[in-house]
């Protein structure tokens, strides 16, 4: 982590026990997997079918082998079944007992994506004061899918106004909205350490955001120089 980790963290995040932010506890997530019938049909299942951004760990309850695609600004996604405070993997055996193609398990996910996000005023979206001056806005849905929005850049303006932005997503249900000019130390710092206080947190990343579009921002290393990938290379990416 930089030298602004720190301060930023202490005025606008304070990690995932933040009360701006919220993180299922492992008995809901437990609960929740008790209640879910994977037997059900994809007319049933496909409404609550959403894509899921990588993680920086591994899910704890993995069954069966999770279907991939790159989607949006080149991310490796997984998919998921909407269970409440947790998401069970769509994996190849679902899949394949749907009758369905993974383009249609693609298309639906996003097809949910925007009808949520259709349903979520822009008011879901709170300003928090960084020590430095400038300003971090941050999106919720309370349901588990802002860091999808990525996925659907078009979507952005909406909650964000045009840009530009760095954009990042440290959790399933957090999306940070950085001034343009905000140094790439802080941005990285910020969104890994909420990633990272999360168990369930995602691969730390940015991207520069501009009226609905979305480049891929590539961190920086010790002096100032910047990394062609983003993510060390002791961080795997999981998807489930």
């Amino acid at each position: 982590m930089g030298k602004h980790r720190k301060a930023q963290r202490a005025r606008a995040a304070g990690g995932a026990d933040s009360p701006l932010f919220t993180v299922a506890t492992t008995d809901d997530v437990l609960r929740a997997f008790e209640r879910f019938d994977p037997g059900v049909g994809w007319e049933t299942i496909g409404p609550s079918v959403l894509p899921l951004l990588p993680r920086h760990t591994p899910s704890p309850i993995r069954v069966g082998t999770p279907i991939q695609a790159m989607l949006g600004p080149g991310i490796l996604v997984g998919f998921g079944i909407d269970v409440g405070p947790a998401f069970a993997g769509v994996t190849r055996e679902l899949v394949d007992g749907w009758g369905v193609a993974d383009a249609d398990v693609v298309a639906t996910s996003l097809a949910n994506v925007r009808a949520l996000a259709s349903e979520l005023p822009p008011g879901a979206v709170t300003a928090v004061g960084l020590s430095d001056g400038r300003t971090v806005r941050i999106l919720q849905s309370g349901a588990g899918w802002a860091s999808t929005l990525l996925l659907l850049p078009d979507l952005l303006p909406r909650f964000f106004g045009p840009g530009p932005h760095l954009v990042g997503a440290p959790c399933r249900d957090v999306l940070l909205a950085f001034p343009p000019d905000t140094p790439l130390d802080l941005v990285f710092d910020l969104v890994g350490e909420i990633a990272w206080a999360d168990p369930a947190g995602l691969v730390a990343s940015c991207h520069r955001h501009r009226n609905g579009a979305l480049e891929p921002v590539a961190a920086p290393l010790p002096g100032g120089v910047v990394a062609l990938d983003p993510e060390p290379p002791d961080r795997p990416r999981f998807v489930s």
